[in-house]
C-alpha cells in the first residue's frame, strides 16, 4: 500500500494534468449568473438551478450518487456522495450564490464573462466561491483518476443562499447531510482556518420627529420656550450619524480587547451595510418617504453585519450589543 505522500503526489499530479479542465469548469460556472434573489430578484440573473444542472452530471460522471432538492423555493441544493466508512467521512462544501454586481459601469470586464487576463479569471463569484466549488470537484476527480479508493464516505455539497445567511447549508444539516468533518472551500489565500466564528444580522431603528426643513432653525438655534413655539423637529439621520461613529469605536474596542488564537486578529468586526433614512415608519420597517429632502426625517434604519468569535455565543453577543445601544441612547437628550 503506498504511503500518504505518494498518494498526495499522485493526486496533485492529476490536478496539474487537469488544470485546464478546472479553469474551464470555474469559467463555465461564472458565466451562469446566480445572484442571490434576496438581494436582486431577477430571473435572468437568479440562476442557481442552472449552476446545479451544470454540476450534477459532472459529479455523476465521477461516480457520485447525487441528490437535488429545493432548500428555498426554486433554489436547489446539490449533494453528491461516494459511499464509505462513516467514522472518517468528509464533506467538501461550497456555495454557488453570489452578490449583485452593482454598477455595471464600474466593471472593466463583463462580470459574467469569465474573462482570463494575465493568468487571472475575472467575474462575479470567481473567488467567492465558484472557484472553491470547482476545486472540490476537481480534487475528487483527481482522486478517482489516480486510482485511489477512499476509506471514508466523501460528500460534495453545492449549496445556495450562503450570502444571505447560510440557509442552504443549514437546510442540508436539517436533512441529515452530515459527516465527521467538513472542509468549506471559501477563499483564505492558502491558510487553513480550523475554527469559525458566528454571525448576527441586526437592525437598529432610530426615531426622531419630522418637521418642514424651513423650520430647521427651530431645531438647531436657541429659541424662546414660550407656549406658542412649535415643537422642534429631531433629525433621525443626524442621530444615526452619531450612532455610526459610536459603533465604530465600539467595534475598535471589541476587536482590540477580544481575539481568538486560531483566527486572524480583528475578525470580530461590525459592518453597517445598509442605511435608510426618511419619514414615516412603514409596516415593512423602513421609512415610507425617502425622496424628499425638504422634510426633517424622523426615521433612520441601519442594518448591521456583526461577527463574533468561536468562543462567544449569539445570545451573549446580542446582550452586549443591546447594552451598548442602550448606553448610547442615554447620551442623547432626545
Amino acid at each position: 500500500m503506498p504511503d500518504n505522500q505518494t498518494i498526495i503526489d499522485a493526486v496533485q499530479a492529476e490536478i496539474e494534468t487537469d488544470r485546464d479542465w478546472l479553469i474551464g469548469l470555474t469559467r463555465d460556472m461564472v458565466r451562469i449568473p446566480s445572484v442571490n434573489p434576496k438581494f436582486e430578484p431577477n430571473p435572468a440573473i437568479n440562476r442557481e438551478a442552472d449552476v446545479q444542472a451544470l454540476l450534477e452530471p459532472i459529479l455523476k460522471q465521477d461516480g457520485f450518487r447525487t441528490e437535488q432538492w429545493d432548500a428555498l423555493p426554486g433554489r436547489p441544493n446539490l449533494v453528491g456522495e461516494w459511499a464509505g466508512d462513516e467514522s472518517c467521512s468528509l464533506i467538501l462544501c461550497g456555495h454557488i450564490d453570489v452578490v449583485p454586481v452593482g454598477a455595471m459601469k464600474d466593471w472593466s470586464v463583463d462580470p459574467f464573462g469569465g474573462e482570463i487576463t494575465n493568468g487571472r479569471l475575472y467575474g462575479r463569484g470567481a473567488v467567492d466561491m465558484k472557484g472553491g466549488v470547482a476545486a472540490c470537484i476537481a480534487a475528487a476527480r483527481a482522486i478517482r483518476k489516480a486510482g485511489i479508493t477512499l476509506q471514508g464516505r466523501l460528500a460534495i455539497h453545492s449549496v445556495v443562499d450562503e450570502e444571505a445567511g447560510g440557509f442552504g447549508a443549514m437546510d442540508a444539516v436539517k436533512k441529515g447531510k452530515l459527516a465527521k468533518a467538513v472542509l468549506v472551500a471559501e477563499p483564505t489565500w492558502g491558510d487553513v482556518l480550523p475554527v469559525e466564528g458566528g454571525l448576527e444580522w441586526a437592525r437598529v431603528t432610530i426615531r426622531g420627529r419630522n418637521a418642514h426643513s424651513a423650520l430647521r432653525y427651530n431645531e438647531i438655534y436657541p429659541q424662546r420656550h414660550d407656549k406658542d413655539r412649535l415643537e422642534p423637529g429631531v433629525n433621525a439621520i443626524e442621530i444615526a450619524a452619531r450612532f455610526i461613529a459610536a459603533v465604530r469605536q465600539y467595534e475598535l474596542d471589541r476587536t482590540r480587547a477580544k481575539s481568538h488564537p486560531l483566527l486572524p486578529l480583528g475578525m470580530n468586526t461590525i459592518n453597517i451595510g445598509v442605511m435608510h433614512g426618511g419619514t414615516g415608519l412603514g409596516e415593512h420597517g423602513l421609512p415610507t418617504v425617502m425622496t424628499n429632502p425638504a422634510i426633517i426625517p424622523d426615521v433612520a434604519v441601519l442594518d448591521l453585519d456583526m461577527k463574533f468569535l468561536p468562543d462567544e455565543n449569539s445570545a451573549d453577543y446580542r446582550r452586549d450589543f443591546e447594552a451598548f445601544v442602550h448606553h448610547f441612547a442615554q447620551t442623547d437628550a432626545w
